[in-house]
């Protein structure tokens, strides 16, 4: 089976994965800005593999429409965000973004990390938004989030590791 792997990233860390699961599956790798839908036509399986900011997935609009485009294709998610990897926040990023269509598609999530400095006007704007108003909190009412977002803020973070990209390197190998 022909497989790439298309990916949106803006701070840095989904290319990174995407770079390592290339290297793990020998697969395609190109930046979503590379790719048009017609030049997905020459491949069986497609990775879809972006950041998650404020709760959505990048690109996710994008991926719905190729989906619907292409039926015959078998599509697979790639996410990343500052949440650590557990069960509730694969729940949350399933519930909230694999909606319709894309319900079905399989889900592969790592933890990355957040710099406010790499991200898009409009990121750090809903950021600091969210900064702004846990600020007024009283430290011991701050939940998780809120507390990593404001440390994320006075220090860029970096929690990518390989260990992540297994689950779906494994899932690949057995498309084969």
């Amino acid at each position: 089976m022909k497989t790439i792997m298309v990916y949106q990233s803006t701070s840095g860390y989904t290319k990174r994965y995407a770079e390592w699961i290339g290297e793990a599956t020998k697969m395609d790798v190109k930046a979503f800005d590379e790719v048009k839908a017609k030049d997905l036509k020459a491949y069986d399986v497609i990775v879809f593999g972006a950041g998650i900011y404020a709760g959505r997935l990048a690109k996710i609009g994008t991926l719905k429409k190729w989906v619907q485009k292409m039926p015959e294709k078998q599509f697979v998610v790639w996410a990343n965000g500052s949440a650590p990897m557990n069960d509730e926040v694969m729940t949350r990023v399933r519930e909230t973004n694999l909606t319709e269509n894309l319900s079905k598609l399989p889900l592969f999530y790592g933890q990355s990390g957040m710099n406010f400095e790499k991200m898009k006007p409009l990121h750090r704007f809903m950021l600091n938004m969210m900064v702004n108003a846990a600020s007024k909190k009283d430290p011991s009412e701050l939940n998780e989030d809120e507390r990593g977002i404001m440390d994320a803020k006075a220090n860029p973070t970096d929690h990518t590791d390989q260990k992540y990209i297994t689950p779906l390197v494994a899932y690949l190998a057995g498309l084969e």
